[in-house]
């Protein structure tokens, strides 16, 4: 597989995710289902020079805040970042200049794609209302690699979809076939919030 040499520590992260009950474990009967569950992560150099502050949230997501300095006052980038499983997530970032979402996925085989190619996704059931879209392999700044949508290559209203409706579906190449790969959406609205808010933050 070629997503990054950081893999072992974020499966890493993934795994304290999965396990922590507080975070992923369903509410007793009569008890008030929380919003977030948000702890404050290390803040580690992954290469001379860069920071990434990790931000576990509720419903396997996690914020990932990049910085120039470990007092992340310089930011470089921030990512909302969905892991459900080894090499299998979901990516959301935010254009710093047009404010634009940017959106990308790993799943099945996408580590071995080499060349653009083109996507299909949709929102819960709505294959009438699928978008078909280029893209292509992008690297988040901690080395991960994403099958992702260029800028130009997402559609009007993505934002108020991914906090609404609760499931995104991609349709992509796998060696010769078409692989499906679903990501819930619960918990995208505060995690959208989050990204938003770190990005205002340069």
């Amino acid at each position: 597989m070629r997503n990054g040499r950081h893999l072992p520590v974020i499966l890493a992260a993934l795994a304290t995710s999965l396990c922590a009950p507080e975070a992923n474990s369903a509410p007793r009967a009569g008890a008030p289902a929380a919003e977030v569950v948000a702890t404050a992560a290390d803040i580690e150099e992954i290469a001379p020079g860069l920071f990434r502050n990790w931000e576990k949230l509720s419903h396997d997501w996690a914020l990932l805040h990049f910085t120039k300095d470990k007092a992340g006052k310089t930011v470089v980038g921030c990512d909302a970042v969905k892991l459900t499983g080894s090499e299998i997530g979901l990516r959301v970032s935010v254009d710093k200049a047009s404010r634009a979402l940017t959106y990308g996925f790993m799943g099945v085989g996408t580590g071995l794609i080499t060349k653009p190619v083109k996507v299909t996704y949709w929102f819960d059931d709505d294959m009438a209302g699928a978008q078909t879209i280029e893209a292509r392999i992008v690297k988040s700044p901690d080395d991960m690699e994403w099958l992702s949508a260029s800028q130009s290559g997402g559609e009007t209203g993505l934002k108020d979809k991914l906090r609404t409706l609760t499931k995104i579906t991609f349709a992509y190449p796998d060696e010769g076939k078409k692989r499906n790969q679903a990501f819930p959406l619960a918990g995208a609205n505060t995690a959208l919030e989050k990204l938003y808010a770190c990005i205002g933050s340069n």
